[in-house]
């Protein structure tokens, strides 16, 4: 999926033959997904992209190894508002917030998240990732929660490490 993309920026796919694959890509993970058994006794964790994030495969994918080692898991798909997220983590009360981000003006309302998190009687983590930390190192320091890693095996490992 990442050489379609690659292909794509370089100009060698058209933008259809890239959507088509990961709509199939998609469609598996999200069977994936559903195929593993939630147990309600595991920490829950919320799982998508950034506002105006709409690249979800990296975060699904994360979503299905996770549900796959035991977590309660909810996949919520692109572009989450975060007033709306954490109102719903109000709702919910997950231990975690995973999100992904791929550009700076996906990141950017993540500076805020965790600060609204902290208000919220469960005061879940804030976890992130995604392609804009892995070439942006400075800003995971920046925003307040959890640089998870660069790719999905560093990923999971942090997050056993938070909530085992």
């Amino acid at each position: 999926l990442y050489e379609i993309g690659e292909a794509w920026y370089r100009g060698e796919i058209r933008i259809a033959t890239e959507h088509f694959a990961s709509a199939f890509i998609r469609g598996i993970l999200m069977q994936l997904l559903q195929a593993f058994p939630v147990y309600s006794q595991a920490p829950s964790l919320l799982i998508g992209c950034a506002p105006e994030e709409f690249h979800e495969i990296a975060p699904l994918m994360l979503s299905v190894l996770l549900r796959r080692e035991g977590y309660q898991v909810e996949f919520l798909g692109a572009d989450l508002p975060v007033d709306d997220l954490v109102a719903y983590a109000e709702d919910v009360s997950p231990e975690m917030i995973i999100l992904s981000a791929g550009f700076e003006d996906s990141a950017r309302p993540l500076y805020k998240m965790q600060a609204m998190l902290d208000k919220l009687p469960s005061g879940p983590k804030l976890g992130f990732g995604g392609r804009y930390f892995n070439e942006n190192p400075e800003a995971r320091n920046e925003i307040p929660g959890i640089f998870l890693g660069e790719d999905l095996e560093e990923a999971i490992q942090n997050v056993h490490a938070l909530l085992d």
